[in-house]
C-alpha cells in the first residue's frame, strides 16, 4: 500500500498554541495551567485484522508524532477484541470537527464497516509543560 505524504496545517492545534502564545503576551503569565484530557473510543464491527488496520495504525503514529511537535496532546491506541477493533484516543481536543479526527474517519469509512464513537469523558487536568 503507498503511503500518502499529507501537507503540514495549520489546523486547531496551531490555533491553540497560538492563542496560548496570545493570552502569555497580553497577561505575562509563565505559570503553566492545566490542560485537560479526553478520552473517547471509536468502535468498529466487525472486527479488523492488523492488516486491514495498517494505515489507522500509521495514521495514529503520525498524529502523537505530530502532537509532541506542536506540543498538543494526542495518542490513539488500537485494542483488539473478539466483537470489535476499539480504537482509544486520549486528545485534549473533545470535538469531532479536529483535523486529527476527520483523517481518521476518513481512513476509517475505507474498511466500510459499522463506527461508532463514544462521547468525550475528562480523564485529566495536568499541568502543562513546555517539553510535554
Amino acid at each position: 500500500m503507498a503511503r500518502h505524504a499529507r501537507p503540514r496545517s495549520n489546523g486547531v492545534r496551531s490555533r491553540r498554541k497560538t492563542a496560548e502564545t496570545s493570552s502569555q503576551a497580553v497577561t505575562g503569565a509563565t505559570s503553566r495551567s492545566p490542560v485537560t484530557l479526553w478520552a473517547y473510543t471509536y468502535q468498529i464491527v466487525p472486527r479488523q485484522t492488523r492488516r486491514e488496520l495498517r494505515a489507522v495504525s500509521a495514521l495514529l503514529d503520525h498524529e502523537h508524532a505530530d502532537a509532541k511537535d506542536d506540543a498538543a496532546r494526542f495518542a490513539g491506541r488500537l485494542i483488539a477484541g473478539t466483537q470489535a477493533t476499539r480504537i482509544l484516543i486520549v486528545s485534549d481536543c473533545t470535538e469531532r470537527s479536529c483535523e486529527v479526527n476527520q483523517r481518521l474517519e476518513a481512513e476509517l469509512r475505507q474498511l466500510k464497516a459499522d463506527i461508532s464513537v463514544t462521547a468525550p469523558v475528562e480523564v485529566a487536568a495536568t499541568p502543562e509543560s513546555p517539553s510535554s
